[in-house]
């Protein structure tokens, strides 16, 4: 079948490459011409795929609050005894606040950006200090933050690293950065193979990118951050894309993605990674410092 043409345009976040001007065959879906990021054409304009999320779609989860909880622990973790003092934690695309409302408790001083614009009523129900509008066109609260995130929002962008480099301007020297999505060499594949077995679980989630792993360092490092690593992502909990027929066949399922995707990425040596979403981290450079290289991928 002859892919259907369509306009040229997006560049690779990953790679900078074009992005093709055919679309896979039954699909939304355009292929960069260097790497093997996937845009999803699905809309016509940023503005076109902002509105999805203008109109108000956030939802209070029951899960949300331990995902947030997990979260926030981790990122403890991460930081270790030496980062234990007061810490300004910033959380782009930051839904209903869970996760700024552990930070808070916890002593750090927060904020969020939201569109969603019930999202951002729930952040004020928490007291939690907000700015609405988009990534793209609002200015990021002044730093310099110690920890920014960006939890499932970066693959939603029209562009991801525009939205990078300026949460890498509010960092402080030395300061984390956290980001979470999908991994594309999962669900871009898995998005195009339910064409033929159409009765299999739709796992697939691809938003207006899907990068692989490899994607996420890249992106990571042309923000011009230090130490770019992958880190495993266990699967959230719950089923919010309604995949699966039962909560019991959900959770069985994320239980042993998880498990092959630690025994791939410990049996490789971090080199492989099969994880339906990805976690990536880098730090921001300190005085003095250049951006490093990373030797994962």
């Amino acid at each position: 079948m002859t892919p259907a043409r369509v306009s040229l345009g997006p560049i690779c976040p990953a790679c900078n490459e074009l992005i093709s001007d055919r679309c896979i065959a039954g699909t939304k879906l355009r292929l960069c011409s260097g790497c093997a990021t996937a845009y999803n054409d699905r809309a016509a304009s940023p503005e076109q795929e902002e509105a999805r999320y203008r109109a108000g779609v956030y939802r209070a989860n029951a899960a949300d609050a331990a995902i947030a909880g997990a979260r926030w622990s981790w990122i403890l973790q991460l930081i270790g005894p030496s980062g234990s003092g007061q810490l300004r934690v910033l959380d782009l695309g930051c839904g209903g606040g869970e996760f700024l409302l552990h930070a808070r408790d916890a002593g750090a001083a927060v904020a969020g950006v939201e569109l969603d614009p019930r999202a951002v009523e729930h952040c004020d129900s928490l007291g939690i200090p907000i700015i609405q509008g988009s990534l793209a066109g609002v200015d990021y609260p002044a730093g310099p933050w110690n920890v920014v995130t960006f939890w499932d929002v970066l693959d939603h962008l029209d562009d991801p690293l525009g939205a990078l480099r300026k949460a890498a301007n509010v960092l402080a020297p030395g300061g984390l950065l956290v980001v979470r999505g999908r991994n594309g060499a999962v669900h871009s594949k898995a998005a195009w193979v339910r064409r033929f077995v159409p009765r299999v679980p739709d796992v697939a989630v691809v938003h207006r990118w899907s990068l692989t792993p490899s994607g996420w360092v890249a992106i990571l490092l042309r923000a011009a951050l230090n130490n770019v690593k992958l880190h495993p992502a266990p699967p959230t909990r719950g089923d919010r894309y309604g995949a699966f027929s039962s909560r019991a066949m959900a959770a069985a399922a994320k239980w042993a993605t998880d498990a092959l995707g630690r025994m791939v990425w410990y049996v490789s040596l971090r080199r492989a990674y099969a994880f339906p979403s990805v976690l990536a981290t880098g730090l921001a450079p300190r005085p003095g410092e250049v951006p490093n290289r990373t030797d994962q991928l």
